[in-house]
């Protein structure tokens, strides 16, 4: 794995200290990593793969192609520092996270059905018949039911 590191850093165009900044770690520990003296954790390992685009099967083991496709490629690196963010938290506040983060998923599923039969020309009655509060966005929202929450659709 101590080469594969090494041919992504190098790839990237970073020293050791910028690909530790990139991923949330001190270059003195990309040292241990790239000399073998010391093996990334598991979410380390995600975090270069999802920074840097590559498989993580190659990371690990050099089988297959080095790089995800570009179809599955995440171009922002905010998940990679959510999770070096997310490393430096207490078991507790990691707990309380991982909650919120399941609530959030909860509301934030889409519709089961689309949003069907809006016309911006029914009436307030006719609406609220269809469970639609159409709004000035060129969306309309629909009560998303066990949620208590309005959530946006798009119109066909």
């Amino acid at each position: 794995m101590k080469d594969r590191l090494i041919q992504i850093r190098k790839k990237a165009g970073l020293t050791q200290g910028g690909f530790g900044r990139e991923i949330g770690l001190t270059d003195p520990m990309i040292s241990l990593f790239e000399s073998g003296k010391k093996v990334p954790k598991d979410n380390t390992i995600k975090v270069i793969c999802v920074k840097f685009h590559v498989r993580e099967d190659w990371l690990r083991y050099g089988t297959g192609d080095m790089e995800e496709s570009t179809l599955a490629t995440i171009t922002d690196s905010d998940e990679a520092r959510l999770l070096a963010m997310f490393r430096k938290l207490s078991a507790t506040m990691k707990k309380v996270i991982l909650e919120k983060i399941q609530e959030f998923l909860a509301v934030d599923k889409p519709l089961e059905e689309p949003v069907v039969g809006y016309d911006k020309n029914d009436t307030e009655a006719e609406w609220s018949e269809k469970g639609v509060y159409p709004n000035t966005k060129g969306t309309s929202s629909t009560h998303h039911p066990g949620y208590g929450v309005e959530v946006n659709s798009r119109r066909a």
